[in-house]
């Protein structure tokens, strides 16, 4: 079976990029992992806190809902596609040299498991690898 993650392409310009550093820096102090949950028509991220004794009960810390009208974003796909990203690892390759009035850039490409982050129009791009939900592992 293919993985739904290689199957759509998005691309997300975010013209407040301080913002989102501080959102990024907000999410890793509560926990290293977050779920990302994109579709034609909305991004939002969630952070998810489960049961010690019982894995399934998932209690939702953190539910934040992208407003896309004001950023620029396309999405080509179909369906709602949702994936997990280490905040922590996004945090210290990427996060930290966000400056005041930076443009960020974020993007993933059909058959890729890799989500791209680069700044304005420097060329350098951080690269983190995308997790499936079944693999993801949650601080406790």
């Amino acid at each position: 079976m293919d993985n739904p993650l290689s199957t759509i392409s998005f691309k997300i310009v975010i013209n407040e990029g301080y913002s989102f550093r501080h959102l990024i820096e907000y999410l890793k102090s509560c926990d290293s992992m977050c779920i990302f949950i994109v579709s034609p028509n909305y991004i939002k991220i969630q952070q998810c806190g489960y049961d010690q004794i019982d894995f399934d009960n998932k209690n939702i810390l953190n539910e934040i809902d992208i407003d896309i009208k004001n950023i620029n974003y396309t999405f080509d796909g179909k369906d709602e596609v949702s994936f997990g990203v280490n905040v922590m690892e996004l945090h210290n390759v990427f996060i930290k040299s966000i400056q005041k009035r930076d443009v960020v850039y974020i993007e993933k490409d059909k058959n890729s498991l890799d989500l791209n982050f680069h700044i304005g129009n420097i060329k350098e791009v951080a690269k983190i690898r995308l997790q499936r939900l079944d693999n993801i592992v949650y601080n406790k």
